[in-house]
């Protein structure tokens, strides 16, 4: 199929449509569309976008770029089993979560950093620009926005996890489901989760929790199970080992 003809008065919704990549193609090449500075609306024309944003690059150049884009674009990928498999390998992958701090204390993949304003100038300032940077969302998008972001600003290995969360959760399994919601339902916890048998219904679990302090040890797995009662119906046998800070 050939592509769609780029001219001067097609509007970025057009080029958007048969380019979805070159949101991401514009940005790195011209800084434009990231915010609502140097952004553009649907119905804008390319030659006004270009007018808008002081592009020096004749009109060929910047349709190059965005034919160009979805190859650029794809430098930004990674799936969640090559995740895993970097860090199982030994990979010095740093997990940066872009979702709003809400989002985050609900639950977030263990051993990721919240990407807050300060913790990103802190990363464009002053971290080695080569450093390997893995961002996620809920399902890919904004991470790949903010991939996109940081390899505007001279970062040379940013990359969006592709499906998220939801994608990661899924490879993960039961047990880092069970991982994260009792990390919600107990503050401030450490929680281990593992497939005991791998059949996917048999876990063992540890949770080092403050409300633990001062509990019996009946109480304590009576809070467990009442924390973990919307996902017993696919649990068929739990190990559990409940203690306080102080105990373990």
């Amino acid at each position: 199929m050939s592509s769609p003809e780029i001219g001067p008065n097609t509007t970025m919704a057009e080029i958007l449509d048969a380019y979805p990549s070159a949101k991401v193609g514009l940005f790195q090449r011209y800084h434009i569309g990231g915010c609502t500075s140097c952004g553009y609306q649907p119905g804008d024309t390319l030659q006004e976008v270009c007018a808008t944003h002081d592009i020096a690059d004749p009109l060929d150049a910047v349709i190059a770029c965005i034919r160009e884009s979805e190859a650029v674009e794809a430098t930004l990928h990674i799936r969640p089993a090559q995740v895993v498999a970097a860090l199982e390998g030994g990979d010095n992958l740093i997990l940066l979560d872009v979702r709003a701090p809400e989002e985050w204390e609900a639950g977030h993949i263990e051993g990721a950093r919240l990407a807050t304003v300060e913790l990103t100038f802190e990363i464009l300032d002053s971290w080695p620009k080569d450093t390997p940077l893995v961002l996620y969302s809920n399902h890919g998008n904004r991470s790949l926005d903010r991939a996109s972001y940081f390899r505007a600003y001279g970062l040379t290995n940013p990359r969006s996890m592709d499906g998220g969360l939801e994608a990661w959760l899924a490879l993960a399994g039961p047990a880092e489901e069970i991982r994260r919601h009792l990390a919600q339902a107990f503050p401030g916890a450490r929680v281990a989760a593992a497939d005991a048998t791998g059949a996917g219904d048999h876990f063992a679990v540890t949770i080092v929790s403050p409300a633990f302090e001062g509990k019996a040890l009946v109480e304590r797995h009576q809070m467990v199970y009442r924390a973990l009662d919307p996902l017993m119906a696919r649990i068929h046998a739990l190990q559990l080992k409940t203690v306080s800070p102080g105990e373990a």
